[in-house]
């Protein structure tokens, strides 16, 4: 498959703990990856792959349930790099845990998996109907993929567009250009991308009702029960939530 082949390591500085969004993707992650691991649990999962490190938050989740069912966890990254700092970090992971470099495009296996992750990719990819489509072959019958991405018409962007402070919901910003984002997504595009794929949706949840921008909510010095709180509330508004959540199935 020809694909263009993008450095990927450049963008590895947007996912260090001194970036300024760096705190609240973390919790995003970490609530994006409760949810999966409570439909892992529930489907009795025992293989599953993931498109991407990035913050290592869901990697770690997902190793966690070793203890559980999970027996065979395979992460497909397309960053050397990447890998490297993630080899690094942890010298001793669980048998059965394996990184492979490669585009996402362009990667093949004879593996088939319960489950398939790619929360927060299909925004950074060229073609995201393709990179379903080429993962979609590893799905075993039964299996779940769960797929998530930012919200262009999340709470505070629809907020600031009504206020004249952001005229395009849909333009990327130079943060998005950052984190190596290409598209941006609205509940109707998502959940066509999903469907047009060949996949049935079984479920759409919100994840983060952001009522204002991120440097206006730090200056609210909000507790953690209240971000928790946040979190929890965009469950039941994917329209308005800071990202979509979908599971689906083949």
């Amino acid at each position: 498959m020809n694909t263009p082949k993008e450095n990927l390591d450049r963008y590895q500085r947007a996912y260090q703990p001194d970036y300024r969004f760096n705190d609240e993707n973390m919790m995003m992650l970490s609530f994006y990856a409760e949810r999966m691991c409570n439909t892992l649990r529930k489907n009795k999962a025992k293989s599953v792959l993931s498109l991407g490190i990035g913050h290592r938050i869901v990697s770690q989740s997902i190793m966690n349930e070793f203890e559980n069912e999970i027996n065979r966890y395979l992460i497909v990254e397309g960053s050397p790099d990447i890998i490297t700092d993630y080899q690094n970090r942890y010298t001793d992971l669980p048998k059965g845990v394996e990184i492979k470099q490669s585009y996402f495009e362009d990667f093949k296996t004879d593996e088939r998996f319960d489950a398939i992750e790619m929360g927060f990719v299909l925004e950074h990819v060229t073609d995201p109907s393709l990179v379903i489509q080429v993962f979609k072959k590893l799905l075993k019958p039964g299996g779940t993929f769960f797929i998530a991405v930012p919200n262009a018409r999340s709470m505070h962007r629809q907020l600031g567009n009504l206020a004249g402070l952001l005229p395009d919901m849909y333009k990327l910003s130079e943060e998005d250009h950052q984190l190596g984002h290409k598209h941006y997504f609205d509940m109707d595009s998502f959940k066509k991308l999903v469907t047009d794929s060949g996949l049935t949706i079984n479920r759409v949840e919100g994840n983060f009702l952001k009522p204002f921008t991120t440097s206006q909510m730090n200056v609210l010095n909000l507790n953690p029960e209240i971000w928790r709180a946040l979190m929890l509330f965009g469950v039941d508004y994917p329209d308005f939530a800071y990202s979509i959540y979908i599971e689906a199935t083949i």
